[in-house]
């Protein structure tokens, strides 16, 4: 009889828990999430505008590619060569491999 019943004392704890980690989980509300437009987002978009000001009044000297530590510079480019493209469907099988059958699915009833 005392067996039984911490049994059910025990499943009713652990359905409690469940239910409380579920509601904690899946109840989460989602108004949370922040607006599509907001005063961050207009003041970084303001941000972004006028650096890109500042960037279009820049000029760049060519007399700097004229310099020795320029001209000293080396380029480490690897050249890939050419390479065939694989097979039409990737998924195919490979040709001259021994296909094993497929098997139907068997029909519940």
């Amino acid at each position: 009889m005392f067996s039984s019943k911490k049994n059910l004392i025990l499943s009713a704890a652990i359905v409690i828990a469940l239910i409380v980690f579920g509601y904690w989980y899946f109840g989460r509300s989602t108004s949370a999430v922040a607006p599509i437009l907001s005063s961050s987002t207009a003041s970084s978009s303001d941000d972004l505008l006028s650096t890109l000001n500042e960037l279009k009044s820049l000029s760049l000297n060519a007399a700097v590619f004229s310099l020795p530590s320029f001209k000293a510079l080396v380029s480490d480019t690897v050249t890939l060569s050419a390479v065939p493209a694989g097979k039409a469907n990737p998924f195919a099988p490979l040709p001259g491999l021994i296909q094993s059958p497929t098997i139907a699915p068997s029909a519940t009833h």
